[in-house]
Formats: C-alpha cells, structure tokens, sequence
C-alpha cells in the first residue's frame, strides 16, 4: 500500500532498504574516458518527499535549519542526478505514480554541487539506522490514563488520530520519545500531577519512525521555533 507523506508550509517555505552498491556501466563506451564532474560544495539535508510528473520528479529536502530544498530531475534516460540509494517507493501494487520511499523519509542525504551550484549527486549519508517506514505527522495532544502515557499526532491522509502509547511500568522505554512533548512539572498547579502536552511544541512536525506497526521512534522535524506565547 502506498505510504502518502505529509508536506508542511514549514517546507514549503519544511527513518530497511539501501542500496550501496554502484552499478559499473558494461556497455561498449564503458572504456570511453569519463569527464569528471567539477564539484562545488556539498549540504547535508534530510529527505521529506518526492512527487512524480510525466516528464520529471522533485524530490524536497530540508536542512538542520529547516531550509526547504527542492531538485527537480529527469525521468528514466532523462535523469541527470546520480543517486546512491532508489529516492521513490517501489510498491508493485501501486496504483499511480510512486512517492518517497518511506524508509527513507527524514534520513540525512549529502546533496554534492557542481561548479555551477548544480546538485549532480544525492548520496544517502552512511551508518544511519533505517526503519520499515516513517510518517511526517503533526502533534496534537498528550494525555496520562493508569496502564500509559498517549501521545496524538494527525496527518493529512488519517481522518483519524495516530496514537502512540507508552506504558507506565517499562523499566527501558521502548519508544524514543522527546522529553519536550510534555509540560514541565514545575509549571504544573500544587494539585496536579498528571503532566499534559507541551503548548510550546503543539502543531509541531514529527517523524514517526516505524519497526513493523510499532512506533519506535519519535524525532522533530529540525528548524521549528517554539509557539510564542507559551
């Protein structure tokens, strides 16, 4: 089934497959000399999303800052990009164009510029762990019940809520969850003990990191400010 990916306005202003052996070209030119690419400068940035025209595919980036990157490369024998990794999902029962390979999504990639400042190469940056899959999901709300802590997040493609829970009684938490999705117990009233969600972090981008259907991971999209007033 096709994973669909979240986009923010963040980006648009904004974790096991690699592949990591480079095919060798065998065919009659392989012994034509190769004009090696002069290269400029390269950025680290983490994978959000790909999109699939007729004749082309942008694939958005974003930086440690929140810096939105769109590439935009040619199809097929069009494609002018040299990646190290398939960029889009190759689900065989897909029923239109493919999207972000989601075992992929927010995982950091090293984009290497020409000297004309053109990105040629899209390399995936190596010993990352790679989940199955990985959602872009928005925070929503935090609530303590007696067995476990649940934390809710919405996408664009759920009409209802993600949920993910936290038992109470693990020694080991088994999810990676940011310490700042609750309130600070200190600003908490004399009679309450049960901390909610964090108003400063609320509408905040997360990459939901996926092992099979269980959340393991729960990391924030970089670059987001806190809510002001909070």
């Amino acid at each position: 089934m096709r994973i669909l990916i979240l986009s923010k306005t963040l980006f648009l202003s904004l974790l096991l497959f690699s592949c990591q052996n480079t095919s060798s070209d065998t065919s009659d030119t392989a012994d034509a000399p190769t004009e090696e690419v002069a290269k400029g400068s390269e950025i680290v940035a983490l994978y959000e999303s790909a999109a699939v025209y007729a004749g082309k595919t942008e694939y958005r980036f974003f930086t440690e800052d929140g810096e939105a990157i769109l590439l935009s490369d040619g199809n097929g024998e069009e494609a002018h990009i040299k990646k190290s990794v398939d960029l889009l999902e190759a689900d065989e029962d897909l029923e239109g164009p493919p999207g972000a390979e989601p075992k992929l999504i927010g995982k950091q990639f090293t984009l290497v510029k020409d000297e004309n400042d053109a990105v040629v190469e899209i390399n995936l940056v190596e010993g990352q762990k790679i989940y199955d899959k990985v959602i872009m999901a928005e925070y929503q709300a935090a609530a303590a019940y007696p067995m476990d802590m649940q934390y809710f997040f919405t996408t664009d493609f759920d009409e209802e809520d993600l949920i993910v829970y936290l038992p109470h009684d693990e020694e080991t938490p088994s999810i990676k969850i940011p310490a700042n999705l609750l309130e600070d117990p200190a600003d908490l009233p004399e009679d309450e003990t049960m901390l909610g969600p964090n108003p400063k972090v609320i509408g905040w981008s997360y990459l939901l990191c996926y092992e099979g259907e269980d959340v393991k991971e729960i990391i924030p999209v970089p670059g987001q400010k806190y809510n002001e007033g909070d």
